[in-house]
């Protein structure tokens, strides 16, 4: 599967492009150079490519040695250049998920949406897809996210239903620059939204399913590079990843088998690793309790600042995040602040207690609770086995059932409590 397509060239190991090469791809003299990757030593002649080119270019790569670099005048190009898709390179994938504690996030929701196309097209170009069908995917993954409010996820806490990036995707797809993009390619934003919530054929689904989908893949490969490239020691995290990382891990879009309406993973295993890896990382880092603990204080403050009526749905996802943390600064109380901005947030929260559902909630300014549903285990993919195409859980319970019971411990209610920083 590793080819280049019609919007996209393949680098690798195996295929380094030289400098005229990448000059020849280049955007426009004075466009931004956009890089997704962290290369490991072997692939040090990426800045003697770098360094022979006269204009920037656009290249996006999901792991540290391979990668896609996007071709000249294409549909990536029409949606990169929208106010729409722009303003995701001002909003963090994992909104204010970041710190010594925990990790390094500085990935944003513009890299997320570029890596979720290329996986689409690469996966629709290997089963031979028509090219309408091709420019669908692409639209489809590549917005995906353009409704996500400002903090991302953190955001979402001032009210969670009217903040639904998959909701309100019509609001974003109606404007004018969007819909001139895909009139041009022919395609219906009825059915891009229909992808996006996972309600379109095959697309859709590979897109946004209960099991393994592309969007699951793209953004667990993205946090998962980032968090161990961050430069920290997270012990056992860090270890147990490890056990189940590989150097192709993040290439399981490779093992998607498209067969008349099925959609399935040929090498189990592979699922495994993956799901286990994922799992890892949702109850290691995205439900971290310091972070959990960070998001408890922000949706205390930021649910009253919807109430106000300061927040809404309209300025909520036409923001970014710098402009919301503005406005944080100024209604939430300093300590609060700096403790849900803190690279240390450690330093100013702790967990006090997790509690069942009628159990008294402490009442004072610091304290703060939220409650956490389970992450989707996403053991309902199918897979190909000896005995033909089964869900994952049935044909392997005993390990769906590891990374189910992984996922029952991220769902609880917190007690969280604000404490006088050490340096105060």
């Amino acid at each position: 599967m590793r080819r280049d397509t019609k919007n996209l060239i393949y680098i690798g190991r195996r295929r380094m492009p030289d400098g005229d090469e990448l000059s020849r791809l280049a955007y426009n003299e004075g466009d931004p150079l956009y890089i997704l990757a962290n290369f490991d030593p072997v692939e040090a002649k990426f800045q003697e490519w770098m360094d022979k080119l006269d204009n920037p270019i656009w290249i996006a790569l999901h792991n540290s040695h391979i990668g896609y670099i996007i071709r000249d005048e294409n549909i990536y190009h029409d949606f990169l250049g929208t106010k729409s898709i722009a303003r995701l390179y001002k909003i963090k994938q994992l909104g204010l998920l970041s710190g010594e504690d925990i990790f390094i996030a500085n990935q944003t929701r513009l890299d997320h949406s570029l890596y979720t196309p290329i996986y689409m097209e690469t996966v629709l170009d290997s089963h031979n897809f028509p090219e309408e069908m091709i420019h669908l995917g692409i639209a489809s993954a590549i917005s995906h996210d353009v409704a996500t409010p400002a903090l991302s996820d953190q955001g979402k806490l001032a009210n969670r239903n009217v903040l639904d990036e998959e909701r309100n995707i019509d609001i974003i797809l109606a404007r004018v620059e969007m819909l001139e993009i895909l009139e041009k390619y022919g395609i219906n934003p009825e059915d891009v939204a229909a992808c996006v919530r996972g309600d379109y054929p095959i697309i859709g689904e590979l897109l946004n399913s209960n099991g393994v989908d592309l969007d699951k893949i793209a953004y667990t490969a993205r946090d998962t590079e980032v968090f161990k490239t961050s430069g920290l020691s997270f012990g056992e995290p860090l270890a147990q990843l490890d056990g189940f990382l590989a150097d192709d891990l993040f290439d399981i879009h490779e093992d998607i088998v498209i067969s008349d309406n099925d959609i399935y993973f040929m090498h189990p295993e592979r699922v495994y690793n993956f799901l286990m890896v994922r799992g890892l990382m949702f109850r290691d880092v995205y439900r971290n309790p310091i972070h959990m603990g960070r998001e408890a204080f922000i949706k205390k403050y930021i649910e009253k600042l919807w109430e106000d009526g300061i927040l809404t749905r309209d300025n909520m996802i036409i923001m970014s995040d710098i402009e919301l943390l503005d406005i944080l600064k100024r209604r939430l109380p300093s300590d609060v602040y700096a403790a849900i901005t803190s690279l240390v947030p450690g330093d100013y929260i702790k967990e006090e207690d997790r509690i069942s559902p009628g159990d008294n909630i402490p009442k004072g300014d610091e304290y703060a609770t939220i409650t956490s549903k389970p992450f989707n285990p996403a053991t309902s993919t199918m897979v190909y086995t000896t005995k033909g195409i089964q869900e994952f859980r049935d044909a392997y319970p005993s390990e769906a059932g590891e990374i189910e019971s992984m996922a029952k411990t991220t769902g609880y209610t917190g007690v969280y409590k604000l404490r006088k920083h050490p340096g105060s």
